[in-house]
């Protein structure tokens, strides 16, 4: 069966220039790095709807329209590797993209006034087209083991497709003349091999925005889950995480203990300082607890100045211990910034989890009154929550 190139060339340059368009739309909902790589991609679609051109409109196959034709494909497909390699931080000197296009402009003009071959000229088109798409595909390539990404994945397969498409079309090109007799002479291979050079690009623009939307999702989430300022848990996340462990250890039958900080006069430091000195101390505050917490204990920031501690596996005894450290690594020394010093002491309530809490609500309160208790003392103290 022959399929009409003319007719295809038409329907897949309509269909890549739209989705062009879509991408030029859609990257201004994205941060300054993924929208260069969206403009890269949907710039080097257009390049790819060049290359149709003289299919579409049956233009004569001249030199001049051979060499755009070809330019044009190799242009598109390095811009391709190009964009997805910028968004992987993973980029190619500058001299690797332009080599492809280089050689197939050189290639174009010896086999077709020098050394005339048809064939010679496919070969080099398609042999650079493999370079470029190799290079395309090789930092998505692990997404196609489980549990990659779903837009790496069609990224990666819809190029690998093409990539077996331009194989299948070189060792055509170069048949034993045996093949033209049998069944596979009725086969369009030419047509196949067009169609899908010119599809490919757009089921990857798919997967490639898939990407783009898989990184802001991640952003997202991360910005959801961790505090901005000091990088450590969130509110909501703590909460959650300190809900796990209470039902582990419920499950379990192994102790745990949660920490209530609050930063004593905190907001005579604003007060006095600025906000901007504030968030200094808070970050330096966090760093030095940090230092002081197991690998497997967690803090998180409630708000303001309070801080939530989930200690797994720890009894009230060596809860208060683990308190009274981070107390210590407070009083070590002034918090510095920009010329200023800044004396932090710490109020922590200990509670240690009890059968007679009905929820981390419940254990999460008594921490809080310790809390208070310790404020109550006269500050710079832990106190264990009855």
């Amino acid at each position: 069966m022959q399929l009409d190139v003319s007719s295809m060339a038409v329907a897949c340059s309509a269909l890549a220039t739209l989705v062009a368009l879509i991408l030029f739309a859609a990257r201004r909902s994205f941060e300054p790095d993924v929208h260069a790589s969206l403009t890269i991609w949907a710039t080097a679609l257009l390049f790819v709807v060049l290359s149709s051109a003289p299919f579409a409109w049956a233009m004569a196959t001249t030199l001049p329209v051979i060499i755009v034709g070809n330019s044009s494909l190799v242009v598109g497909y390095t811009g391709f590797a190009m964009a997805l390699r910028r968004f992987m931080a993973r980029p190619l000197p500058l001299p690797m993209y332009l080599l492809p296009l280089l050689a197939v402009v050189t290639g174009t003009v010896v086999f077709s006034t020098v050394m005339p071959s048809y064939s010679l000229r496919v070969a080099v088109v398609i042999v650079f087209l493999l370079l470029v798409q190799t290079t395309l595909i090789r930092p998505v390539f692990h997404a196609l083991h489980r549990g990659g990404e779903v837009g790496q994945r069609v990224v990666a397969l819809s190029f690998l497709a093409s990539i077996i498409a331009l194989i299948v079309r070189l060792l055509w090109e170069w048949r034993p003349p045996a093949l033209d007799s049998s069944w596979l002479a009725d086969a369009d291979i030419i047509g196949l091999h067009m169609l899908l050079i010119w599809m490919t690009p757009v089921v990857g623009s798919i997967g490639f925005l898939l990407m783009c939307n898989e990184r802001l999702m991640r952003v997202t989430r991360t910005l959801a889950e961790t505090d901005a300022l000091t990088g450590i848990s969130g509110r909501r996340t703590i909460l959650q995480r300190s809900e796990n462990a209470l039902r582990d250890a419920e499950r379990s039958g192994r102790p745990m203990s949660v920490l209530m900080i609050d930063a004593d006069h905190f907001k005579c430091v604003n007060d006095q300082h600025g906000h901007e000195a504030g968030d200094a101390v808070l970050v330096e505050l966090v760093q030095r607890l940090r230092a002081v917490l197991r690998s497997h204990d967690v803090i998180g920031r409630m708000g303001g100045e309070e801080f939530l501690v989930l200690l797994p596996d720890t009894g009230e005894r060596a809860a208060l211990e683990v308190a009274e450290r981070l107390l210590a690594a407070m009083r070590v020394a002034p918090i510095r910034h920009n010329g200023i010093s800044v004396t932090m002491t710490l109020s922590v309530g200990v509670a240690s989890l009890h059968v007679h809490d009905a929820n981390l609500d419940a254990l999460i309160r008594r921490a809080d009154a310790a809390l208070y208790a310790a404020k109550a003392a006269g500050r710079d103290c832990a106190l264990s929550a009855a």
